[in-house]
C-alpha cells in the first residue's frame, strides 16, 4: 500500500518510507509486550488470588471437620452398640466450639421427643441400648434461625438400625457469620467484589450485604448479571479453580474461583482490570507519553536536517535545470560535509568537466565537418567512367581515407585514392589530413605513380618514424589516353575487378609496404589494359571484413565475394550504397569498431 502512494518531496519520502514505519514498529512492539506483561500479572494475580481462596477454604473445611470428626465417633460396624451416654459425650464436646449454636438429635425410641440433649443425671448405662450406625452427613443451606436468632446452616447426620431403616438423626447447628468470620474479614473479601456460591450456585453471601438477618436464602443466582459472570459460571463447571478475564482490552474485570473440597460451596472474587494491571496500564501510560515526546523531537531533527539536505539538493537540481538548458554558471557551494556536499563537489567537478567536454566535442564537430569537407562531395560521371564512394566513420573524425584525383595537364589521367591512417579518431583524422595533402601535391607533380608514391613515402615517414603510426594506401591511376589502370597497393588490401558481361571477377594484388614505416622503400605499379567489356573496380578498407554482428561474427570476405556480381549491373553510386546498406544490415545496432571506406569504379574503352 505505502508504494502505491507517490511522495513528491524528499521530507515526504523520509516520513513515509522512514519515521512512519519506524512508528509502525515501535506501537507493533509495545503491544506486544502489553500482551505480554498482561498476561503475566494476569496469571500471578490469577494464583495470588486462588491461593487465597485456598487458604479461606481450608479454614472453611477445617470448622466444619471438627464437628464431623467427633460424629464419625458414632459410626460403628454391625457387632458395636452406641448408647445414649456416648451420644451425649459426643454432642457435648461438639457444643464447645465456638462457630457451633447448638446440637439436636432426633432419638430412635419412638416415644423420645426432639429436643437439645442435656448430660445424663447419675451417668449411669442406658439399659435401652441397640445396635445403630451412623450414615451420610449433609450440610444445609443457610437459613434464619429464630432460635438463635442468626443465620445459620446445619450439619445432618442419620441414625441407622440394625435393618438399615433410618430411625433418627443428629442435627449441629453452626453460626453461619460465625463460619465466614475470617472470610468477610479478609483484605481479599473487603478489598473486592466477592461471592460465596453453593453447589447450585446460587450466592449465598457477598461483599457489601448489609441486609436484614431476616433476608431470605439464597440471594440470587450467579451467572445472570453480566458477561463476566456467564463466562465464570462456564469455567466453574468445568475446573475446581482458575481465573477468567472480561469484555475490553485492559479487561474491565478479571474473575478468580476456587471449589471447596467436601463442602459444595464455590468462593468467587473479582476485581477491575484497572487494578490487576494497574502497573502494565501505567507503564504504557509512560510509554507511549515517551514514544511522542521521542517522535516529536525525531520529527524536529529530521526536519532541521533535511531542510539542509534538501535545500543543498534543491540546489543541485536547479543548476542541473540551467545545465540542461547549457547555461553553466559558477561553482556551487559547498554548505555541508557530508553526502550532500559530496554531492555538490562531485557536480561541480561534472559541470566543470562537461563544459569542457562541450568545447570539445565542438571543435570534434568541426573537425569533423573539416574533414568530411575534404572527401569528394560527389562522384566523377565521363565517357567511360563512373566513380563514386562513400565512408562510414565509428567515431566522429576518422582515418580512412577516399579521394578522387583528377590532372589539369594529362587529359583522361584520373586517380582513386583509398587510404586506411592506422587507428581512428582525431589523432588519425590529422594523419589521414596529412596523407591526403601528400598525395595531392605528388599528383600535381609531372612523374610516375612509382615516383608519386616513393616522395609521399619518404616525406609521410619524417613525421611518423618517431611515433611508429603509418597509412595502408590503395593508388589506382586510370589513362584513358593509354587504355590502361595502373595500380600501387602500399600494404592495403587487394581490389576486385569484375568482367560486367561474365561477373567474373579477380583481385588487384601486388607487393607494397605500408607508408611511412621505411623510407627506402621503392613501390611497383601494376597495370591492368581496359578493355570495351565493361568493367567494376572495388576498392575497400579492411573495416568492410572486420565488421561483426550482435553475436561477435565478422562480415568477412565471403559476403563481399556474394554481392560482386549484383553491381554490376548498378551505377557506381547505387553499387557503393547497395554494399552499405548490406553491412547495416548485417551489423544492425552494433557499433562499429573501425572506419569504412567504398569506392566503385565502371569503367570501360574509349572506341
Amino acid at each position: 500500500f505505502l508504494m502505491r502512494i507517490r511522495p513528491k518531496s524528499l521530507q515526504q519520502r523520509t516520513l513515509l518510507y522512514a519515521i512512519l514505519p519506524t512508528f509502525i514498529l515501535l506501537i507493533t512492539l509495545s503491544l506486544f509486550n502489553f500482551l505480554f506483561v498482561r498476561n503475566i500479572l494476569i496469571a500471578q494475580w490469577g494464583e495470588t488470588i486462588v491461593s487465597r481462596l485456598e487458604r479461606s477454604a481450608d479454614l472453611i473445611e477445617t470448622n466444619l471437620l471438627e464437628p464431623k470428626k467427633l460424629l464419625l465417633l458414632l459410626q460403628t460396624d454391625d457387632n458395636s452398640l452406641v448408647n445414649r451416654q456416648l451420644i451425649n459425650s459426643i454432642t457435648n464436646q461438639i457444643r464447645e466450639f465456638d462457630i457451633v449454636e447448638d446440637v439436636i438429635v432426633d432419638w430412635p425410641e419412638a416415644h423420645e421427643s426432639k429436643s437439645s440433649l442435656t448430660p445424663p443425671q447419675g451417668g449411669g448405662p442406658d439399659p435401652g441400648r441397640r445396635r445403630l450406625q451412623l450414615r451420610r452427613f449433609d450440610i444445609s443451606s443457610p437459613h434464619y434461625d429464630k432460635r438463635v436468632n442468626n443465620r445459620t446452616l446445619s450439619l445432618i447426620s442419620e441414625f441407622k438400625g440394625m435393618d438399615d431403616e433410618t430411625v433418627g438423626n443428629i442435627e449441629v447447628i453452626i453460626s453461619f457469620d460465625d463460619l465466614l468470620d475470617h472470610v468477610v474479614n479478609a483484605s481479599w473479601w473487603m478489598t473486592n467484589k466477592a461471592y460465596l456460591l453453593d453447589g447450585s450456585y446460587n450466592v449465598l453471601i457477598t461483599t457489601g450485604d448489609n441486609s436484614d438477618l431476616e433476608d431470605n436464602y439464597p440471594m440470587r443466582e450467579y451467572g445472570t448479571v453480566n458477561q463476566l459472570e456467564q463466562k465464570t459460571r462456564q469455567a466453574l463447571e468445568n475446573n475446581s479453580s482458575g481465573t477468567v478475564l472480561g469484555p475490553g482490552s485492559p479487561p474491565e474485570e478479571i474473575s478468580g474461583f476456587y471449589h471447596l473440597n467436601h463442602v459444595p460451596w464455590t468462593l468467587v472474587v473479582t476485581a477491575p482490570g484497572k487494578k490487576v494491571l494497574q502497573p502494565i496500564i501505567t507503564f504504557r501510560r509512560y510509554y507511549m507519553i515517551a514514544l511522542a515526546v521521542s517522535i516529536g523531537l525525531i520529527l524536529l531533527f529530521m526536519r532541521m536536517s533535511m531542510n539542509r539536505i534538501t535545500e543543498g539538493i534543491k540546489q543541485v537540481s536547479r543548476a542541473s535545470d540551467d545545465l540542461a538548458s547549457g547555461k553553466f554558471g559558477p561553482p556551487l557551494e559547498v554548505i555541508t560535509r557530508d553526502e550532500v556536499g559530496e554531492l555538490t563537489e562531485n557536480f561541480n567537478k561534472m559541470s566543470n568537466q562537461l563544459k569542457q567536454r562541450l568545447e570539445l566535442k565542438k571543435n570534434i564537430d568541426l573537425a569533423r565537418e573539416v574533414q568530411q569537407s575534404l572527401l569528394p562531395q560527389q562522384g566523377l560521371k565521363a565517357e567511360g567512367i563512373d566513380l563514386s564512394g562513400m565512408t562510414l566513420y565509428c567515431d566522429e573524425t576518422g582515418g580512412d581515407y577516399f579521394d578522387i584525383l583528377e590532372s589539369d595537364e594529362a587529359i583522361g589521367k584520373i586517380g582513386v585514392v583509398v587510404g586506411d591512417v592506422v587507428g581512428h579518431g582525431v589523432a588519425a583524422a590529422l594523419l589521414m589530413t596529412t596523407v591526403r595533402a601528400l598525395v595531392r601535391s605528388s599528383f600535381e607533380q609531372s612523374g610516375t605513380p612509382e615516383e608519386m608514391m616513393d616522395n609521399v613515402n619518404r616525406l609521410l615517414f619524417k613525421d611518423t618514424g618517431a611515433s611508429g603510426n603509418f597509412a595502408t594506401l590503395f593508388y589506382l591511376e586510370l589513362d584513358q589516353q593509354a587504355n590502361s589502370i595502373r595500380w600501387i597497393r602500399a600494404g592495403h588490401d587487394p581490389a576486385f575487378v569484375i568482367n560486367c558481361q561474365t561477373g567474373e571477377f579477380s583481385e588487384l594484388r601486388g607487393a607494397g609496404v605500408a607508408l611511412g614505416v621505411d623510407p627506402d622503400w621503392n613501390s611497383v605499379s601494376n597495370e591492368l589494359p581496359l578493355t570495351e567489356v565493361p568493367q567494376v573496380i572495388l576498392i575497400c578498407s579492411d573495416g568492410i571484413f572486420e565488421a561483426t554482428n550482435e553475436y561477435g561474427e565478422p562480415f568477412g570476405k565471403q559476403r563481399i565475394y556474394e554481392l560482386l556480381p549484383d553491381i554490376t549491373e548498378l551505377s557506381s553510386e547505387k553499387a557503393a550504397n547497395r554494399i552499405i546498406q548490406e553491412i547495416q544490415s548485417f551489423v544492425k545496432e552494433t557499433t562499429l569498431h573501425d572506419d569504412i571506406t567504398v569506392a566503385v569504379l565502371r569503367t570501360s574503352s574509349i572506341s
